[in-house]
């Protein structure tokens, strides 16, 4: 009985991880963009390792930046 409680003080301390974690892998996931999970919390959340940008929203799957919309002019001469 001694010996375990060593062992089970070692086993909760190796599981209550704060830091982010590598979620599972998402072949539908954009390249280069990776899933994380929020050690404290528990949220989802992607990174991108070349840009180094984080994100909630999932990532689209076009890797160009978002185009502004086009809004038309309606000013009047």
């Amino acid at each position: 009985i001694v010996f375990l409680v060593p062992l089970l003080a070692m086993a909760a301390t190796a599981t209550a991880s704060v830091g982010p974690r590598y979620a599972p892998p998402d072949p539908t996931l954009p390249k280069p963009w990776k899933g994380l999970v929020d050690g404290k919390t528990g949220y989802l959340y992607f990174w991108n390792p070349e840009t180094n940008i984080t994100q909630y929203e999932r990532p689209s799957s076009s890797a160009a930046p978002p185009k502004s919309s086009s809004v038309p002019n309606s000013s009047v001469q």
